[in-house]
């Protein structure tokens, strides 16, 4: 790197990094970017403004490079690229929305969905996923019917970043998916929701040809536990698969402290002393309160005996006298 170039990052110069990144020089434009990349946040503010910039190529690599920095202060700009002509531009602040997490680019990257480009609207999904907000839900369950099997993994995933119960019925109709990462995502999906609707099909996974599928599927039906939960692990640590038999040994080994610590409470519960119930009787609860009335002055009087107990304190004189025969005792 130049030394120039150096310097305008010590300096923290991002507008004169800016102004070479623009430069038709490649070389240049490379070399400023990779210094914007180092001054990070900093860059942000003076990036936005490159995202009006005539040639596709540049505003490309601009959010190539928010995508990398992750500010929050780019969303406003990033949901505006959302509608660059250029799908590379699109494609590319779908992406850097949603690993931001940005909450307020929900509607417009849902608005995108149906975009042509493939790399689009998996990179829409993708966000929405990642973004996790409730308001996606139809748009991610309409997903998982998607042909492209990638739509279909992601969506899962994003179901079970929502955790909503909603998602359970259409994530175990693809239990059977001929996709082996849309049915990992399906095992860690109905995990995350953690719906007891779907120990059923978490059970077929559990039993899936696929090792890695198997794992999460154990690991999923730890979350709901239960008998048939119980069973599965058993089962499982019987497995061919090291990674399998020791996913299952955690989480039998997890219900097990999980049934103790029932056990312990319910016994704790047993043997605390239980309160006598208020009386329903109005004559008794009258009697009751007037008894307590009359006791008050009683309980009171042991305070009245306090300057009593005071009077041994005048005996404090006679100690100290005590204390001054100290120095006979030392020449001694």
């Amino acid at each position: 790197m130049r030394p120039e170039v150096e310097g305008m990052i010590t300096n923290g110069d991002a507008e004169a990094l800016v102004a070479r990144f623009v430069s038709d020089d490649r070389y240049i434009s490379k070399e400023a970017a990779d210094g914007l990349a180092r001054l990070g946040e900093a860059a942000t503010q003076p990036l936005l403004a490159v995202l009006d910039d005539e040639r596709a190529y540049v505003r490309e690599e601009c959010v190539r490079l928010m995508r990398g920095i992750r500010s929050p202060n780019a969303v406003d700009g990033l949901i505006g690229a959302l509608a660059d002509d250029d799908h590379h531009v699109r494609e590319l602040a779908a992406r850097a929305l949603g690993e931001i997490g940005a909450t307020k680019a929900v509607g417009a990257l849902m608005r995108l969905v149906e975009d042509e480009e493939r790399g689009v609207h998996q990179a829409v999904i993708g966000a929405l996923a990642e973004i996790g907000a409730e308001e996606s839900l139809p748009v991610l369950l309409k997903a998982l019917q998607a042909g492209d099997p990638y739509i279909r993994e992601t969506a899962a995933q994003g179901l079970g970043a929502i955790g909503d119960a909603a998602a359970v019925e259409a994530l175990v109709a693809l239990a059977g998916d001929e996709s082996v990462f849309v049915r990992e995502s399906v095992a860690c999906a109905l995990g995350a929701i953690g719906d007891a609707a779907s120990v059923e099909a978490l059970v077929l996974l559990a039993g899936d040809r696929d090792r890695h599928v198997r794992r999460y599927a154990i690991r999923s039906l730890g979350v709901i536990g239960g008998d048939v939960a119980r069973s599965e692990f058993e089962k499982a640590c019987k497995d061919h698969e090291e990674s399998v038999m020791q996913e299952a040994e955690r989480a039998l080994a997890a219900l097990d402290i999980a049934n103790v610590a029932e056990s312990v409470k319910a016994i704790t519960k047993k043997e605390s002393p239980k309160k006598a119930p208020a009386s329903k009787n109005p004559t008794i609860a009258k009697k009751a309160t007037s008894a307590k009335k009359t006791a008050a002055p009683k309980k009171a009087a042991p305070k009245k005996a306090a300057p009593k107990k005071a009077a041994p304190k005048k005996a404090a004189p006679k100690k100290a006298a005590l204390k001054k025969t100290a120095p006979k005792k030392s020449t001694k």
